[in-house]
């Protein structure tokens, strides 16, 4: 039996309490250590969250203050364009300068190129005004117009812009059911002009995609002054891109979504080679609306959508003179709905009237020329429809007051019956004397008044 003495373990004791002791400290350090770290973790996390708190806030003021300045400033410009459409149109054809030349003393935008130097038939059959339509949309419009055009449409109430400005008219103006319809249109590819025939190369594309650019173009000038003023008060604005940049020559019809009008200058014609016509208020309409323009006017596309024959049937611009007609003269406003059948324009009471008088005779469409709207870049053609008198007042009778779209312009005759206005020179001037005359209505009136020999 060994003896350990006491005094030895009372050491080894007292050691093992100390390594204890010393052991319970670290450890005691350490979670307090822990401790402090996982408060000083905490109370960064609650640091950086205050501040991505103040951060999305913030993130969320700014986006909807943009939000509203994108919106308000589209609401603005839209108004002040249909306000001051006349003055705006006169700037518009004042930046064009030597690209495209005003014909005479009319905002119309006219390249020598493209006057005519006599009318041309418009007949749907005949070899002077010749058509070549193919159901394919052609090639995209120019890079640099894409791009422009996305940076330029307003921002959706989540922040997001607006894929197309159709979606943006409706959604921050709320328009009448029915006044902006996604219509099939022609687009036109291509023009060329010799001294007895034009041949026009068309497309496919949609009303709303020629929206996406007219509208942003037509709104270009009232931007260019907010941005100036906006970079006046606050400094440079980021959300101007100057569109007409992106369009270096308007008369490239193939590098933009070329849409046409059909404008048509009617004439009622007397046996004494006297004639009267009609201008026409236009309130309830997509594009130039609030000018007054000449009866009927109408955008180029065919009658019914996705039907390839029709497509082809439709190509020549005489049948929208004639639907158009139909609308704006008649009061038939739902004359496409009726326009399935291949030989609707020979049975519909509507239609056949004027159609029989193109090919008797007493109705005879023309040609005059074409241009370009300077505020939107919108194409032209301009036509004259002249009637003999008694074809006139059985086709057509007196025509209304009062239309779907606006208001015509004419006067008293002396029986109390609504007449048009006198096509003699005083008429004319007097007609382009009016405030707010379409471009494309002034130079119709001017080209008609030039070769009125040929006419009437």
């Amino acid at each position: 039996m060994v003896l350990v003495p006491v005094a030895s373990v009372g050491l080894a004791i007292a050691g093992f309490a100390l390594a204890a002791i010393v052991i319970a400290s670290l450890i005691y350090g350490a979670i307090v250590q822990y401790r402090r770290a996982q408060e000083a973790i905490a109370e960064k996390r609650r640091l950086q969250g205050e501040a991505d708190t103040r951060e999305e806030a913030k993130r969320k003021r700014d986006l909807a203050r943009e939000v509203e300045f994108s919106q308000i400033g589209f609401t603005v410009e839209r108004t002040r364009v249909r306000e001051e459409r006349p003055a705006l149109v006169r700037a518009a054809a004042g930046l064009i300068g030597d690209v495209g030349p005003r014909w005479e003393d009319t905002s119309l935008l006219v390249p020598k190129r493209w006057l005519l130097s006599r009318p041309l038939r418009l007949d749907p059959d005949g070899a002077e005004v010749v058509v070549d339509a193919v159901d394919d949309p052609g090639l995209p419009v120019a890079q640099a117009l894409r791009e422009a055009l996305v940076e330029w449409r307003p921002r959706t109430s989540l922040g997001p812009r607006h894929l197309h400005i159709s979606d943006a008219i409706v959604d921050l103006e709320e328009p009448p059911a029915g006044r902006y319809v996604n219509r099939d249109c022609y687009r036109v590819l291509g023009l060329e002009m010799s001294p007895d025939r034009v041949d026009l190369q068309l497309g496919r594309t949609s009303y709303f995609a020629a929206l996406d650019e007219a509208v942003p173009l037509e709104c270009d000038l009232v931007r260019a002054e907010r941005a100036e003023q906006v970079e006046a008060e606050i400094g440079a604005w980021d959300g101007f891109v100057p569109l007409r940049d992106a369009v270096p020559d308007p008369f490239d019809l193939g590098a933009r979504t070329t849409v046409a009008s059909v404008s048509t200058l009617v004439l009622r014609r007397a046996a004494d080679g006297s004639a009267e016509f009609w201008l026409h208020r236009r309130r309830t309409v997509g594009m130039v609306s609030g000018q007054t323009h000449v009866v009927p006017t109408g955008v180029f596309q065919p009658a019914i959508d996705d039907l390839p024959d029709v497509f082809a049937r439709d190509a020549a611009p005489w049948w929208t003179v004639v639907r158009e007609s139909a609308e704006e003269l008649l009061g038939e406003w739902h004359i496409d709905d009726r326009a399935v059948a291949p030989d609707v324009y020979e049975t519909d009471p509507a239609l056949a009237g004027l159609e029989a008088a193109r090919r008797a005779g007493p109705a005879r469409p023309w040609l005059v020329g074409f241009g370009l709207d300077p505020l939107s870049y919108w194409l032209e053609l301009l036509t004259v429809l002249v009637i003999d008198e008694a074809d006139f007042d059985r086709i057509i009778g007196q025509p209304p007051r009062e239309n779907g779209e606006g208001t015509l312009v004419g006067q008293t005759r002396p029986d109390g019956t609504f007449g048009g206005l006198p096509f003699t020179d005083e008429g004319i001037r007097e007609a382009l004397a009016i405030a707010d005359l379409a471009p494309a209505a002034d130079a119709l009136l001017r080209l008609a008044w030039q070769h009125r020999a040929a006419l009437v």
